[in-house]
């Protein structure tokens, strides 16, 4: 199974955590939007969207949208597993978030980026929306009294979230004021299996990215 990501993309981060403890072995393919490898004759045939992380089973069967690969591969290999549980009302919560996530805490987390990647410093507009976003998610922790965001177990939408809140902790965003958040963060890196070695592996990555765009 080959899986063609960027070490710095959160999405990227996301399948890679997740096929990990589901012991599922990826032929981990570097592609660099930047440098145009998404765009290529090959690549656009499998994608047309051009966009990483690009999953291919070994029979060739092709998955993009990071949210979309990790339900792929519980449905293919790991049906069971509470990381998407089976339960219908408390899967309907993790898709509830998965949605959040997709088109609230992503976005809103990639405006606050962006203009760091291509001007050096944040914009100061993009954060109230921001702002917001961790809001909404501080009080879904508050109201789930737990240090999981669905329930009282880890599922995809903690992974999913996880590698775009601490991107946005190493892109210098202050969680001061979210202490349901940092607390979570905290229980969430203890709780996946290698976090240490994958999870802050691509952390550093990102931070370096970062870094090396802030003036």
């Amino acid at each position: 199974m080959k899986l063609y990501y960027t070490e710095s993309s959160p999405p990227c981060r996301t399948i890679i955590l997740l096929a990990n403890i589901l012991n599922i072995k990826l032929e981990l393919i570097l592609t660099s939007p930047k440098k145009g490898e998404t765009k290529t004759a090959f690549f656009l045939q499998m994608n047309p969207q051009h966009v990483v992380p690009t999953l291919v089973d070994d029979d060739g069967y092709v998955v993009w949208e990071s949210r979309v690969i990790a339900k792929y591969l519980l449905a293919k290999y790991a049906e069971k597993s509470d990381l998407y549980p089976s339960d219908f009302y408390t899967r309907l919560e993790v898709d509830k978030v998965l949605d959040f996530d997709l088109g609230t805490v992503f976005r809103r987390a990639s405006d606050y980026i962006i203009p760091i990647l291509f001007t050096g410093k944040t914009d100061p507009t993009k954060t109230p929306k921001l702002d917001d976003a961790m809001n909404v998610l501080s009080e879904i922790l508050k109201r789930g009294n737990s240090n999981f965001i669905v329930g009282k177990k880890l599922t995809i939408a903690d992974i999913s979230l996880i590698t775009v809140v601490s991107s946005l902790e190493a892109a210098g965003y202050d969680f001061s004021e979210y202490p349901s958040i940092v607390s979570w963060l905290r229980n969430i890196r203890n709780t996946i299996p290698d976090y240490e070695s994958i999870g802050v592996k691509g952390e550093l990555a990102f931070k370096t990215m970062i870094d090396a765009c802030l003036k």
